[in-house]
């Protein structure tokens, strides 16, 4: 008798420590909400530079690299590629996550600048904003390479999966500075243009 309840008492709390565990894992660098900021730095359409078939990863780079960048967390790009990162494979991201590959935005989490007042956003519970945004992600000039539609959904216009700066291809940006879903694809830029990234605080 006495050793089931020592069981017990033990599977309790390890119970309480797994919670407890969880929920420090959704705080950004200790904070109950995660900065957004637009990269300085800027890249024409080829971004995946090093030819592997993963733009992703350079995206990511540059955020973490920027010099807009305000603390020592890890950041990601709001940036697809439909193979290695993806809000979801459906017709609208809104209502599902079916397919998701490495999305950097976290379900019910708000968003803010880096002056850590101004409230952008706060996800749903699908990890994707709902338009129009409390206020933009940015004020900065100038458009963000995102790969993404206005509801989320990789774009097909993509400067050849992010590859190429022809002047005679294009690719789908955001325009960070706006509250709408043209924030987050505001047109087809042409891939010899230089655009920054929308990067996102990692918890």
């Amino acid at each position: 008798m006495k050793k089931k309840y020592l069981l017990a008492l033990l599977l309790f709390s390890l119970l309480i420590s797994c919670g407890n565990s969880d929920n420090s894992n959704l705080l950004c660098d200790g904070k109950d909400y995660c900065f957004i900021f637009t990269s300085i730095t800027t890249n024409d359409g080829d971004v995946d530079t090093n030819n592997d078939g993963n733009p992703i990863t350079e995206a990511d780079a540059i955020c973490n690299a920027d010099s807009n960048k305000t603390n020592t967390a890890t950041y990601k790009a709001l940036f697809v590629d439909g193979s290695n990162r993806q809000a979801c494979s459906e017709s609208n991201c809104a209502n599902t996550e079916e397919g998701r590959i490495d999305w950097p935005l976290r379900a019910s989490m708000e968003y803010r600048q880096t002056d850590g007042t101004t409230i952008i956003a706060t996800t749903s519970i699908h990890g994707v904003f709902t338009f129009d945004i409390t206020n933009v992600f940015s004020s900065a000039t100038d458009n963000s390479w995102t790969g993404l539609n206005d509801n989320f959904v990789t774009h097909t216009v993509d400067c050849s999966n992010f590859n190429s700066n022809s002047g005679g291809a294009s690719g789908a940006m955001g325009m960070h500075n706006d509250k709408t879903e043209d924030s987050i694809y505001g047109g087809d830029d042409t891939c010899s243009d230089l655009n920054r990234f929308i990067c996102i605080e990692q918890p």
